[in-house]
């Protein structure tokens, strides 16, 4: 990656449906959603963390038990399509995507994110 693009991410693209997308860094209109879930799922996202099972299958159902319904509705809003098509992407499409807005804004979610999760401890 060059420096030019760190500075400023171009995006990622990814295929859904088989329809190209690119993920690109939140805007300034989608921060309130992206924290107001960010704090929903603060609980269960740091024990997974904490506990060092980030990837485990019960440190994600407790993440999406918590907001599932909140986290499609902000997958739908970043890839500007309805709720509809979000819930009916396959579960590869589903994981490639959300590593994709996980990648893309991993700025965000280290100064943002981390933050919110140290003071909920």
């Amino acid at each position: 990656m060059s420096e030019l693009e760190i500075l400023f991410p171009q995006g990622i693209e990814v295929t859904l449906k088989q329809e190209l997308f690119t993920i690109k860094p939140f805007t300034l209109g989608q921060i309130p959603l992206v924290m107001g879930l960010m704090q929903k799922i603060a609980t269960p996202a740091q024990a997974a963390l904490y506990s060092g099972k980030a990837q485990d299958a019960a440190a994600i159902m407790a993440i999406f038990s918590e907001a599932g319904e909140d986290i499609i509705k902000l997958i739908a809003k970043l890839i500007n399509k309805e709720i509809s098509f979000v819930q009916e992407l396959e579960m590869d499409e589903s994981v490639l995507l959300i590593q994709a807005i996980i990648d893309v804004n991993k700025d965000f979610f280290s100064k943002k994110v981390t933050p919110i999760l140290k003071k909920s401890q």
